[in-house]
């Protein structure tokens, strides 16, 4: 009699065709069943490792600048399986620990102030967090070491930094103003001991054409990360106006008493620039060029000095800034 396959596709069945096909998959299944005990037995082996917390700190002392801590980094060194040491270290967060420091005690010496906190209960939070028996936790440090000096405030001057491109024509109708125009410096009595002025970042203000504030934040001297300015920004007020060029002649004077000078040329030509608004106000009143004589040398020319001319212009040039001279005598 047929077997049903013969019957079916009309061919004899071979004896053991069927175990031969089997073999392949069996052979992985069992390289895979071993890989994975393997795997298994592995992970149940006890490690060791350690797993780094950065520490922050919130809430100083008032009227007390941190200087130095002992360490930055709360280490909690775990022993367990491989497989909980791996969830531990790749798959937990390690976000930063924070020490609230609002009801610490602190030690002082004369202006120095030592806080030592105690790691143990911040530690114990983070095991617990971890599901990881706590004998199988020791932490470094256990105990945590905050210096602190007493703020020193000292009012600075603040001078500004800014570089400033005008459209054609305007200019600064008036010195720059610093609003407010001195600042305290707060920290280490040492370090601002070392300074005498406050600086804003520089910053580029371009395409200038109207009046306008800025608002500019202040420049710590670099390696004094422990410094503080209050405020941190300042605002400086650029007062502008448009300006024409125009220039001017005015005669030479000679103010001295022991000798007479007469100079060649007689009169100075001075170019400058005013804003449209007071254009029409300059007369050569407002301008007094003299030249200096001491009569013990006998220079060639004489400088010209422009002592006198009014403070809403802006001089250009001088021509000549020398003259040639004749002593009366």
């Amino acid at each position: 009699m047929k077997s049903e396959h013969e019957q079916v596709t009309g061919q004899p069945v071979k004896s053991g065709s069927l175990k031969a096909g089997n073999r392949p998959f069996v052979f992985l299944l069992c390289l895979f069943l071993s890989a994975f005990i393997w795997f298994l037995i592995v992970l149940s082996r006890e490690t060791t490792t350690i797993i780094d917390f950065p520490i922050s700190i919130e809430n100083s002392p008032p009227n007390l600048v941190m200087t130095g801590m002992s360490d930055s980094l709360l280490s909690l060194n775990v022993s367990s399986g491989s497989l909980a040491i791996a969830t531990l270290k790749y798959l937990g967060g390690k976000k930063p620990v924070r020490i609230d420091l609002k009801n610490v005690k602190l030690s002082r010496e004369n202006n120095k102030f030592t806080a030592v906190i105690s790691m143990q209960e911040t530690a114990r939070k983070l095991i617990n967090r971890m599901s990881v028996p706590e004998e199988k936790v020791t932490i470094n440090p256990e105990y945590l070491n905050i210096e602190f000096e007493s703020i020193s405030g000292v009012k600075m001057k603040v001078v500004p930094r800014l570089i400033l491109e005008f459209d054609k024509q305007y200019q600064l109708s008036q010195d720059m103003q610093v609003i407010p125009d001195s600042v305290t410096l707060a920290g280490p009595a040492e370090l601002i001991s070392k300074i005498s002025y406050v600086e804003t970042v520089r910053k580029e203000v371009k395409k200038i054409n109207k009046t306008q504030t800025v608002s500019v934040p202040l420049s710590i001297p670099e390696n004094t990360g422990e410094l503080r300015c209050i405020p941190e920004n300042v605002s400086v007020v650029l007062t502008v106006d448009k300006f024409t060029e125009s220039e001017i002649e005015i005669p030479i004077v000679y103010s001295g008493q022991d000798h007479a000078i007469k100079t060649f040329p007689e009169k100075v030509k001075v170019t400058y620039f005013v804003t449209l608004e007071n254009y029409k106000r300059i007369t050569t009143e407002m301008f007094l060029a003299d030249v200096s004589f001491s009569g013990e040398e006998n220079p060639e020319k004489l400088k010209i000095n422009l002592v006198q001319y009014p403070s809403f212009i802006k001089i250009i040039k001088i021509e000549p800034e020398e003259v040639e001279y004749l002593l009366i005598k």
